[in-house]
């Protein structure tokens, strides 16, 4: 098994802590696939600040450089 890499320590680096993301208790981060060498795509969700707030975001994670790029984000809070 290969090392363990910390994604949310590299996004919050990149982004700051996305006020829709951590306004939510519930939080999950999901690897999706490898679309080129040493690069990961990851999805993140989060719901529960209150019905109808949620956050989602896809990202890019380049396990060289440690960088997080925004692919699409979409968020809903009232």
């Amino acid at each position: 098994m290969g090392a363990v890499i910390d994604v949310e320590k590299s996004l919050i680096a990149k982004r700051g802590r996305i006020p829709a993301l951590y306004e939510n208790s519930h939080r999950y981060f999901e690897a999706l696939d490898w679309f080129a060498p040493g690069k990961r795509r990851f999805r993140v969700h989060a719901h529960d600040a209150w019905p109808g707030a949620d956050y989602r975001g896809v990202f890019d994670f380049d396990l060289g450089t440690g960088q997080v790029r925004t692919v699409r984000e979409d968020a809903k809070l009232k």
